[in-house]
């Protein structure tokens, strides 16, 4: 019976630790973040247009909440980090993304989406790139 109690302890001890990493990880990236995002379209393999950036800031709310600023313009939004190492991005202007998470810091992450769809016989792709810093 005693074994039983320990290792149920045991048990226990590691669920918790695992959950702390969990609400850890998500605490990391709550705050501020200025961003700079860069968009790359290929069409059949071959770049479509010169490179898409854009650079404003992130806040992430401990609750789930997102507000993105860019060029003065603000949209609310919902963000969800995953457990594979993917962040979830859902804002209120239609943009959504599942982003992997490339590197990360406490004080700067990458982040990439690459998404493509054949559209009549062609291979459409971009590339989203998040780069991060505090």
């Amino acid at each position: 019976m005693k074994k039983l109690f320990i290792l149920l302890s045991l048990f226990a001890a590691l669920i918790l630790s695992f959950s702390s990493c969990t609400k850890n990880s998500k605490d990391n990236l709550s705050g501020t973040w200025n961003f700079n995002a860069v968009i790359e379209n290929y069409v059949n393999g071959q770049k479509d247009a010169p490179d898409e950036t854009h650079n404003g800031t992130l806040v992430f709310y401990p609750d789930g909440k997102a507000t993105m600023i860019e060029n003065n313009e603000t949209s609310e939004g919902t963000w969800i980090k995953g457990n594979d190492n993917t962040i979830t991005l859902d804002f209120n202007n239609g943009g959504g993304y599942v982003l992997n998470i490339i590197t990360s810091a406490k004080k700067s992450q990458v982040w990439r989406s690459d998404a493509q769809e054949i559209i009549n016989g062609a291979t459409y792709r971009m590339v989203l790139t998040f780069y991060l810093t505090r």
